[in-house]
């Protein structure tokens, strides 16, 4: 054989190895592994034309691997001591932050949750975030384990919970206040009276979902009463 058609050869046969190389560590690239972060995950802020379109209130606790959260009254420090979870911080002032941080579930069926406060909420939760994650997604350390059954967590006292469909979605809350995107949004509020005070209380609460190819895969739950 020529000795420059031969050389010409092992050259191209170099360059289609490193080139199958590259496109292998491309394909691992974008086959990382996914992590959860301890600290919360994020949704998209809505602030909708239409404010409060929900005639009662949704959502005020949740049942999940072992835990009962009950907003308004769930104590943060109590939970953290009770299930051994580090209690994470943030910010000052009004932007203030608490936060816990759990996972459950197994297989195809596993979980984050995160329970968060706020400055105006002392030391109670306020709002929860749970999505689904994947069963080999590697999860911060720093959030704790809970029961690995396969039981969804679920809402009260409307019933939702990770895995349901769209379909099942407006039958349990109706048409949403507003849309972004994958995500729904839907709020409600109505004035009560507390202690005996003159003046009248008011109870917000919103739910942000995400729904993917007709599935939730993450709610969070807001409720709040303020003067």
């Amino acid at each position: 054989m020529n000795r420059a058609l031969y050389v010409a050869i092992i050259a191209l046969a170099l360059v289609s190895i490193t080139i199958a190389q590259e496109s292998s560590d491309s394909t691992a690239s974008h086959k990382r592994r996914e992590t959860v972060a301890w600290a919360p995950v994020d949704f998209p802020l809505f602030i909708p034309k239409r404010d409060w379109t929900k005639p009662r209130m949704m959502v005020s606790s949740l049942r999940a691997g072992g835990l009962s959260v009950n907003l308004e009254h769930t104590n943060m420090k109590e939970t953290s001591r009770r299930y051994g979870a580090k209690l994470g911080q943030s910010g000052d002032a009004s932007e203030f932050i608490q936060w816990l941080c759990f996972v459950g579930g197994r297989e195809e069926q596993r979980w984050a949750l995160w329970l968060t406060s706020g400055e105006i909420d002392g030391d109670v939760v306020s709002d929860f975030s749970i999505k689904r994650i994947g069963p080999d997604a590697k999860v911060d350390s720093r959030c704790k384990s809970l029961l690995t059954n396969l039981e969804e967590p679920t809402t009260s006292p409307s019933q939702l919970r990770l895995g349901m469909s769209a379909s099942d979605l407006t039958l349990a809350l109706g048409e949403p206040t507003a849309k972004r995107g994958d995500f729904l949004y839907y709020a409600h509020h109505h004035d009560l009276k507390l202690h005996n005070e003159p003046d009248p209380f008011t109870l917000m609460n919103t739910i942000t979902l995400e729904v993917k190819d007709g599935v939730v895969i993450a709610i969070k739950v807001w409720k709040s009463t303020q003067s």
